[in-house]
């Protein structure tokens, strides 16, 4: 089966919190009382939804703005051999030029996908100093045993090398192999950029894996002048945990939790065909500025159900499995901050068609053709009884984030 399907169940379409309990309680929001329906009208839920999703790209949008952007541009500019040839010299770049574009997908990218980008050695092979020399246009190196360090100048104009980076990076003892190419692991990276003597950029973070190469453990801090962005990744066989957050300051603007019990163990997850195959229990919350989903789902229940309904026909096979979603499952979208439920969830079959049309030789005629196909969405439904598409919600600025995620969590 494919080895996302641990994932796939504990994020059950990325806005969705599972655990095998009574469904007739409310969900683990915090604090752990009974939620109300919100007194706002449902018009003033959409749009609040809506605002939700504006004011994170709002302040994504600032990113640009903070300083150590151009300084990791400029040191692009530069040409610094060292910077294309390790590990730490890449997430830096990769992590400067995503920030300038706003894209937080690539920030999230840059620091977990190019660890296993770099063949050659461990950042000890280019320990030194290196000065950018601006009346010769050019790099020199002062030897060093035991130290990693870029001095330059920070901007065109700057007319001092007003820009440091010094670096840390530890290899694991695990390799990954990819098309007969053997790549180096890190055990554990840092780095850290002042301009002007002040830090715009710290890095911390330290990985652990098996022998083969599959990661256990990942915990990651990047700090972006006011931004933070934290990841935090593990796997015991037994338990997976996984989360995420970006911060403004002392803001959440997102974060996402997901803790999943059984058996994931990866030689039993890529065999597995079923999410209850893999897992006894998950849940799962998201938040969004002042917006959290939450809730609970019986994995079990919704199983069985789906492999009672396998042999009917397929209108009615997913009418049937959105039913016993929705029986099976207790999901709230929740002010955060005032407590109070905007909108309760439900599980729909959604047809969709598309048409094509040939020209039949025998009949002499056109003859148009339509194929239908079925998909479960999942909706809000607010306490008059409207109802209101999820994915609009999802597509409010932050799903790629959460494919990225997804993708990135799929390796352990």
């Amino acid at each position: 089966m494919k080895k996302n399907i641990l994932f796939s169940a504990l994020l059950l379409g990325a806005l969705v919190s599972c655990k095998k309990k009574d469904l007739n309680s409310e969900p683990p929001v915090l604090p752990p009382v009974k939620l109300e329906y919100s007194k706002l009208t449902v018009e003033k839920h959409k749009e609040a939804l809506v605002e939700n999703g504006i004011n994170f790209i709002g302040k994504i949008n600032t990113l640009p703005n903070e300083k150590f952007i151009g300084a990791l541009t400029r040191l692009a500019e530069l040409d610094l051999e060292i910077i294309s040839n390790t590990v730490v010299g890449r997430q830096l770049i990769s992590t400067g030029f995503a920030a300038k574009s706003k894209n937080v997908t690539g920030i999230f990218s840059a620091l977990t996908s190019t660890n296993t980008g770099v063949k050659s050695g461990a950042l000890n092979e280019f320990y030194g100093i290196y000065t950018f020399d601006s009346k010769l246009n050019k790099w020199t190196k002062t030897a060093s045993s035991d130290k990693f360090e870029i001095r330059y100048p920070a901007t065109v104009t700057a007319t001092e090398n007003n820009a440091v980076i010094t670096a840390t990076y530890t290899a694991a003892k695990a390799t990954a192999s990819l098309d007969g190419t053997t790549y180096e692991l890190p055990a554990s990276v840092s780095a850290t950029l002042k301009v002007d003597n002040k830090d715009e950029l710290k890095l911390t973070s330290t990985y652990e894996f098996n022998t083969d190469g599959t990661p256990l453990k990942t915990n990651i801090n990047l700090a972006l002048g006011s931004f933070t962005l934290k990841i935090d990744v593990s796997n015991d066989l037994k338990v997976l945990k996984s989360s995420a957050s970006i911060s403004k300051g002392t803001e959440t603007l997102f974060s996402i939790n997901t803790t999943g019990n059984g058996n994931t163990n990866f030689n039993v997850i890529k065999d597995a065909e079923r999410f209850a195959d893999v897992l006894k229990d998950a849940n799962t919350s998201m938040q969004i500025m002042n917006i959290q989903v939450a809730g609970q789902i019986n994995i079990k229940a919704i199983d069985d159900a789906i492999i009672a309904n396998e042999k009917l026909a397929e209108k009615e096979r997913y009418k049937k499995d959105a039913e016993a979603y929705t029986a099976n499952s207790n999901i709230l979208a929740v002010y955060k901050a005032e407590n109070a439920i905007i909108a309760k969830t439900e599980f729909v079959s959604v047809e969709d068609s598309y048409s094509y049309t040939y020209y039949d030789y025998e009949k002499k005629e056109p003859v148009t053709v339509t194929q239908y196909y079925y998909n479960i969405e999942p909706r809000l439904i607010f306490g008059d009884g409207s109802k209101y598409s999820m994915e609009a919600f999802k597509e409010s600025g932050f799903s790629k984030l959460v494919k990225e995620f997804e993708a990135y969590t799929n390796r352990f």
